[in-house]
Parts: C-alpha cells; structure tokens; sequence
C-alpha cells in the first residue's frame, strides 16, 4: 500500500511538472508572438489616420500583453513582458 501511495505522488507531481511546462510554453510563444506585432506596429506617414491606427494597435497590444501570466514565464520573459508592457505603455502615451 505504502508503494502505491508513492507511485500515485509521483504520478501527480510529474503531472504537475509537465502542466507547468506546457503552461511556460504557451505564455512564451504567446508573449514572442505578441512583441512582434508590437514591433511591427508603426504611425507610418504621420498622417493623423495612421496614428490613430497606430494607437489603436499599440492598446491591442497592451491588451493582449496584460493577459500574459508572468508566472507562467522564466526569467527572463518576466523581464521581456515588463519591457514589452513599459514600451506600449510609452508608445500610447
């Protein structure tokens, strides 16, 4: 009985683990996916319709950026989801 209690622990930590792996995964792509339409997002010609498209853009994308779960991510993208959020931010103000 001992044995399986062990096993029926170790299935559910592993299931856990790999949970939280797929779960890094997705908030990773999403977040590198994200910072590109970031970077893609310009006034263009500086005409007022164009900066209007532009803003809109940039809360589009601070939108979906506060939507990322920042414990679902490494380090590193913690810090690339604040600089993304920061950028946004800046860009719509």
């Amino acid at each position: 009985m001992k044995s399986l209690k062990t096993i029926t622990l170790c299935f559910l930590l592993i299931g856990s683990t790999l949970g939280q792996v797929a779960f890094s995964q997705s908030s990773a792509e999403k977040l590198e996916t994200t910072i590109r339409t970031l970077l893609s997002v310009s006034p263009g010609l500086h005409s007022e319709a164009e900066y209007q498209e532009a803003l809109a853009g940039y809360k589009a994308v601070l939108k979906e950026l506060e939507t990322i779960k920042p414990d679902g991510l490494n380090f590193d993208e913690q810090i690339d989801l604040e600089l993304a959020i920061g950028k946004a931010k800046t860009k719509i103000y």
